[in-house]
């Protein structure tokens, strides 16, 4: 029932035009929201900007504070029909909570605000409910559900106050609405090119981040929509993750095999618990991997092969051919969508005119960003075979 409503909720509600947010969108996902985030970044410092400050925020029992009154306030005033309105205030009414510890039960309790977690429903309208978050043109807002990311590039200490000011706006907001940013749980990074000493030096002499007076905890490296993304903005931290996830499942691998499941089985688990891992947003990741990083991939790819019995050579292959599907299918995806947000970034490797090649490479000033997704993209649609070449060459050597 919840499926069917949600199907009728999201061509009425106004935030399904909000570019900001990426949940529950057609056409959108994690990687889109990763993706334009890091861009954000990237681009910036190959303009100019000294750094860019980023804040993750965390609200205090987010879903269990939505004060639902006000959601369904919300929701009327859009085109969203008074049945479904109706309905939701059924779903919502009378719905009581308890506990159970060794097996005895606590007394039941009736819940007057929150989305119920784990719904179907609840996500999305968790997203809508944040739809009229302050915005400023001089900051990149970037929305999934309940991960929110604010930054801003900073040329000047004024730069920084602009950040805390803007981030007093969302707490006040958050306040009106019932919902609460936990300071303690927000962190800042400071994304920068430059050398980690050099950067901590002009750190030093601008205004910390603040929500409200409270000072907001610096970071090295922020998790974001299941990706470690450093302030140096490569992705070492990212591989080492997922180096120990993959690394723990080849114990799975060696069991499997002592119980005497067959080759083909043991193919179908790598590929479908351990490739995805790899895989994950590999249009954003893959570009941005150092020497070192390539490094850590292969000795993973090896020790897959040599518990699975699958062949490196076939290891390799379709990881990089996966990979390269995935990111012809993003570009394709962004280049048809004109109200995506990185669709004005990527258009350009469009060529114009008669050519052989439909596409063409998008130059950059920094090394940095021409080894981001934009660029990176680019090459894959201009001269997918010579990338293809490249890549397996570093996984293979």
């Amino acid at each position: 029932m919840e499926k069917l409503l949600l199907q009728k909720l999201i061509p009425s509600l106004s935030f399904s035009n909000d570019p900001k947010q990426f949940a529950y969108k057609q056409g959108r996902s994690t990687l889109d929201a990763a993706a334009v985030f890091h861009h954000n970044i990237v681009s910036s410092l190959d303009k100019g900007a000294k750094y860019v400050r980023c804040t993750f925020l965390d609200y205090t029992s987010a879903f269990d504070s939505v004060p639902r009154g006000l959601l369904l306030n919300k929701l009327s005033l859009t085109q969203t029909e008074s049945w479904a309105i109706n309905w939701l205030h059924s779903y919502f009414s009378n719905r009581m909570q308890y506990t159970v510890y060794n097996g005895v039960a606590s007394s039941p309790l009736l819940t007057e605000a929150g989305v119920p977690q784990g719904a179907v429903l609840s996500p999305f309208l968790f997203s809508f409910f944040l739809h009229d978050l302050p915005l400023s043109d001089e900051i990149n807002f970037v929305k999934y559900a309940d991960d929110l990311t604010v930054s801003l590039p900073v040329k000047s200490h004024s730069d920084c106050f602009k950040l805390n000011s803007f981030l007093s706006d969302i707490s006040q907001w958050s306040k009106l609405n019932g919902l609460t940013l936990n300071p303690s749980k927000c962190q800042t990074v400071d994304f920068s090119f430059r050398h980690k000493r050099d950067l901590q030096t002009l750190v030093s002499t601008h205004d910390v981040c603040r929500i409200e007076g409270t000072i907001i905890e610096t970071k090295s490296n922020a998790k974001y929509l299941g990706l470690v993304i450093s302030s140096d903005l490569t992705w070492s931290s990212h591989i080492q993750m997922i180096s120990k996830k993959v690394f723990r499942l080849t114990y799975y691998i060696k069991k499997l095999r002592l119980t005497g499941v067959t080759q083909p089985l043991l193919s179908q688990f790598v590929n479908s618990r351990i490739l995805p891992i790899l895989l994950y947003c590999s249009p954003l990741v893959f570009p941005g991997l150092l020497k070192k990083d390539y490094t850590i991939l292969r000795r993973m790819l090896k020790v897959v092969s040599r518990t699975s019995g699958v062949k490196l050579s076939q290891l390799v292959t379709t990881l990089v051919d996966k990979h390269l599907n995935t990111c012809e299918k993003w570009s394709k995806t962004i280049l048809s969508d004109c109200q995506h947000p990185l669709y004005s970034q990527l258009s350009p490797c469009i060529s114009s005119g008669r050519t052989r090649n439909q596409y063409k490479i998008i130059y950059a000033r920094t090394t940095k960003y021409r080894n981001s997704t934009i660029p990176y993209l680019a090459r894959v649609l201009s001269d997918r075979d010579n990338v293809r070449r490249e890549t397996y060459d570093l996984l293979c050597c």
